[in-house]
């Protein structure tokens, strides 16, 4: 990829491989290389990406809003134990030692689910754009 962002030029190629992403951008104006290498396929880290450019060029972004950590009772988080469509991928939410966790298909771990109250939950190892809300049972 060539063109300018923030104002300034750049070059760059993304790559992505079973369970890897990974974005190379070279600023050659301001002397500059960005690397952001990823873990998690299933997430988008463009809008991460394009963050981080903006820090290093001095553009606008969006900082992460911090979130309250909740604790819902048991009986709360039972109800969402169960397997979701989601579209591409079908998701299963399970609970043990009473917290609940997702694994998404072709996943080989699943993800810890945090909860911001009892009906919103997001994965700890995503960013906040990727949670799970409203239950929908398949």
């Amino acid at each position: 990829m060539i063109g300018t962002e923030f104002g300034h030029r750049f070059v760059g190629h993304g790559g992505w491989v079973d369970g890897f992403v990974s974005q190379f951008t070279r600023y050659p104006d301001d002397d500059a290389v960005m690397i952001v290498l990823w873990n998690f396929e299933s997430s988008n880290n463009i809008p991460l990406t394009k963050d981080l450019a903006a820090i290093l060029l001095g553009g606008k972004y969006e900082a992460p809003k911090l979130r309250a950590i909740v604790h819902p009772p048991t009986d709360a988080l039972v109800r969402y134990v169960g397997e979701y469509d989601l579209g591409p991928i079908k998701l299963e939410v399970s609970m043990r030692s009473g917290k609940l966790f997702a694994l998404g298909t072709g996943r080989p771990a699943p993800y810890g689910l945090i909860a911001v109250s009892d009906t919103e939950f997001y994965c700890n190892d995503t960013p906040p754009r990727c949670g799970l809300s409203t239950p929908r049972v398949m």
